[in-house]
């Protein structure tokens, strides 16, 4: 599949400080990526780029093929694209007038403006709103006008910058539905900025982790969730468990690493004498009372004791130590039925195939 959209070579900078300095990104046809970091990282800038907003120091943008500002003017590729910014920005008008804007601008026929405005505000449900005042709306209902007045024109591209930002979980998610499904719909390719790991996995084909302007990682979601390049992925993606360890022995594809003084087995094929990572998800780390009860596909299994006990509802979050720090995952149900307290003596447990190594760097 060809791309739709490609940045080669881009960089961007600010008093001789690099904001972006990329080789190469792409957005294909009927795709949603999302570009997610801390803040600072360089993911708004690179937006505000790959939208002609900003000009990039160095680099070029090709949409379909077409070298931006030489083989396709600028205005012409802004004609194919649609913005939407966390700030919800109104004309002192009635939702449809705000809404209809840039079919306006487009010049279509009064019918024309009148149906596609119909047929967005329904979809998204807000049908009921058209004759209101926009700067009157509630944050969901803004929201829902401003993502309206965005994908009306029906745009090839929809870049989103932390379009969500203030609203209630409630709100957010019933947007993210709606909007997902008019996207997938209509065949629009989406670009949404989010430091919300959770908005990343719900909306994304592909995901895009930037650090100090630069891309660390780019997969799909599961790779990017179970399979982190490196500790700071890891982190922001919710793997608590990073331990540092070194290969004492590999073969066939199974490794002992020696971690802080205690051999963990792995699956891998790094050599002998390599410093490594171990990546464990708190979901993954099992918790027992007694070493009588350890399935025996758990290869690896330590004693501990348990430092600090969190209630999340739906899950406790249990930190133990045992030489090294362990935090796990487990439901109330087993929390009940464990019946744990603060320094209890217990054993933590952890299958081989449930590490995910890399190359201490």
């Amino acid at each position: 599949m060809n791309n739709l959209l490609e940045g080669k070579d881009l960089k961007f900078s600010i008093k001789g400080q690099n904001i972006i300095d990329l080789e190469h990104i792409y957005l294909k046809e009927r795709e949603i990526v999302s570009l997610i970091g801390v803040n600072g990282a360089g993911k708004t800038t690179l937006l505000l780029t790959l939208s002609t907003l900003l000009k990039p120091h160095r680099g070029n943008l090709y949409f379909k093929g077409m070298l931006i500002g030489h083989e396709i003017k600028e205005q012409d590729y802004r004609k194919n694209i649609s913005l939407l910014f966390h700030e919800n920005l109104f004309l002192d008008t009635s939702v449809f007038e705000n809404v209809a804007i840039g079919l306006k601008f487009r010049k279509y026929p009064r019918q024309i403006i009148e149906e596609k405005v119909k047929d967005m505000l329904k979809l998204l449900n807000i049908y009921h709103l058209k004759d209101r005042k926009a700067t009157t709306l509630s944050g969901g209902e803004a929201k829902r006008v401003c993502i309206a007045r965005a994908l009306v024109i029906e745009p090839k591209i929809l870049f989103l910058d932390e379009p969500f930002t203030n609203l209630d979980t409630p709100s957010k998610d019933e947007i993210i539905i709606d909007m997902g499904k008019i996207v997938k719909e209509k065949g629009i390719s989406l670009i949404i900025v989010t430091h919300d790991k959770y908005e990343a996995l719900r909306l994304s084909d592909r995901i895009i982790v930037m650090e100090k302007g630069k891309i660390i990682q780019e997969g799909t979601k599961e790779e990017v969730l179970h399979y982190p390049k490196n500790s700071f992925v890891a982190s922001f993606f919710g793997v608590e468990n990073i331990l540092e360890g070194k290969v004492i022995e590999q073969k066939d594809g199974e490794m002992l690493v020696d971690v802080y003084g205690n051999l963990v087995e792995a699956i891998g094929n790094f050599n002998k004498g390599t410093s490594l990572l171990l990546f464990i998800r708190p979901e993954n780390i099992f918790l027992y009372k007694d070493v009588k009860h350890i399935k025996t596909s758990v290869r690896n299994h330590f004693r501990g004791k348990i430092l600090e006990i969190n209630n999340f509802g739906y899950y406790y979050r249990i930190t133990v130590d045992c030489k090294f720090p362990i935090v796990s995952y487990i439901t109330k149900s087993s929390f009940t039925e464990l019946s744990l307290k603060i320094n209890d003596e217990v054993v933590i447990g952890f299958k081989a195939t449930s590490i995910y190594s890399t190359e201490k760097i």
